[in-house]
């Protein structure tokens, strides 16, 4: 099992210090090693870490800071280390409890980490991704009894009569944010009703429970959308979603040249049909945001009258609401557009996605409006997709500039202060300008 698989940011460790959150900054990997060779290591010689990265980070100001590190042994193998620091006494209740967790029965997944363990004198918590409490699937998947009961359920999905062979099937963890969200490959190995052999491979998800239960119920609603993967459901209640695998070529995320075939795409998902009596998305609470802004005295005044909501839709329709460039990819076989990642899908304002775009291209380069959105809405206009004036469209793209400025400090981003403000200008001049311009 390996490391997060997520975009790498270059990280400032010094910037909870600077913020006044000292007690909050990030162990540095030699004392992540340490910690390990101390509390979690297993009792092989060949499973001892010898090398720590440190990959992801969510910090919340006065309250939590979430890294992650990859550690890799000396044969190359690679788990992620989880390492939690919270403000007060979470972590001496954390040290109570009995880890529930996969690595203590026969396991599948390659491992380096003994259990969880908490530090309650330093106010640490320390997990391998496989025991991420907020992740209960994870445990299933990497431990081989539980394991065979998910294939069970799985098979359900299947032709009658087709059996899944459970020892020649695998799974493999290819991207995961601690407490928030993983994706596992599933290849399964089948048994035909006829005698022959096949294979099979899924995406899924891991959630959690409560959220997975949420998802499952929009993309039941939204039914099938041709170029995004068929869904099959929930597996169980342990918040693993289950959707078939595509096999594409995917751009970054900071690619544009794809705009005029995402612009079609999004078009095509605004355009299906909506059930009535759905909830519609609610406004994103920007107020919440405030604490990654007043730490910083030109932080709090750039963001200052910028923590307000986009307008309410009019005509809400089905929207992505992860809407990236790196979510509209090339099918290997033909060529076709596909958009993946559906786990926000829900009935909201076309705005959301368009703006989302835009506001991406902003953020990675030195352009103009116009030349941001052009070739999306190009696209868009060609698929049949009502495109709204600027000045509708702009309050919107604030938004998502106000919320990645956030992101920058959130995620301790180096020279993430001065993106910060930079993206607040930004959002500042589309909320003023005539037309919506800037």
């Amino acid at each position: 099992m390996s490391g997060a698989s997520l975009r790498r940011w270059e990280r400032d460790a010094g910037l909870p210090a600077r913020a006044g959150d000292a007690q909050l900054s990030p162990l540095p990997p030699d004392e992540v090693l340490r910690l390990v060779h101390q509390h979690m290591l297993r009792a092989a010689p060949e499973d001892r870490p010898v090398q720590a990265s440190w990959t992801y980070a969510r910090w919340k100001p006065g309250v939590s800071l979430c890294s992650a590190y990859e550690l890799t042994a000396a044969d190359g193998r690679q788990e992620t280390l989880v390492v939690k620091c919270h403000v007060g006494a979470k972590a001496a209740g954390l040290a109570e409890r009995e880890p529930e967790r996969a690595s203590a029965a026969d396991t599948e997944w390659p491992m380096l980490l003994g259990p969880p363990v908490a530090l309650p004198e330093r106010n640490l918590y320390l997990w391998g991704a496989r025991d991420d409490r907020e992740l209960p699937a994870l445990r299933r998947l990497s431990d081989s009894e539980r394991n065979r009961q998910l294939m069970r359920h799985v098979g359900t999905l299947l032709p009658e009569g087709t059996e899944i062979r459970k020892r020649r099937s695998t799974s493999t963890l290819l991207r995961y944010r601690p407490e928030r969200r993983a994706v596992v490959r599933l290849d399964l190995a089948l048994r035909l009703p006829d005698g022959g052999k096949s294979k099979l491979s899924l995406a899924a998800r891991a959630l959690p429970t409560v959220r997975a239960e949420e998802v499952d119920r929009i993309r039941q609603a939204a039914g099938t959308f041709g170029p995004a993967p068929r869904y099959h459901g929930m597996a169980e209640r342990d918040g693993l979603l289950l959707e078939e695998w595509l096999d594409v070529s995917v751009p970054s995320g900071q690619e544009f040249g794809h705009a005029d075939r995402a612009g079609r795409l999004l078009a095509q998902l605004h355009a299906q049909p909506l059930a009535a009596g759905l909830p519609q998305r609610a406004a994103p609470d920007l107020e919440g945001l405030r604490a990654w802004f007043d730490w910083s005295p030109e932080l709090r005044r750039e963001s200052e009258g910028l923590l307000v909501a986009a307008p309410p839709p009019e005509q809400p329709c089905w929207t992505h609401g992860d809407f990236h460039p790196d979510q509209v990819a090339t099918d290997r076989r033909d060529g076709s557009s596909r958009l993946l990642d559906l786990d926000e899908i829900f009935p909201g304002d076309p705005f959301v996605d368009l703006a989302s775009w835009v506001a991406d291209h902003l953020v990675v380069a030195d352009v103009g409006l116009e030349e941001a959105s052009s070739a999306l809405f190009a696209g868009y206009r060609a698929a049949g997709g009502r495109l709204p004036p600027r000045a509708t469209l702009a309050p919107w793209i604030a938004v998502e500039l106000v919320q990645r400025a956030a992101a920058c400090c959130r995620r301790l981003e180096l020279g993430g202060e001065a993106t910060a403000v930079r993206l607040l200008r930004r959002a500042r001049a589309l909320r003023t300008a005539p037309g919506g311009g800037a």
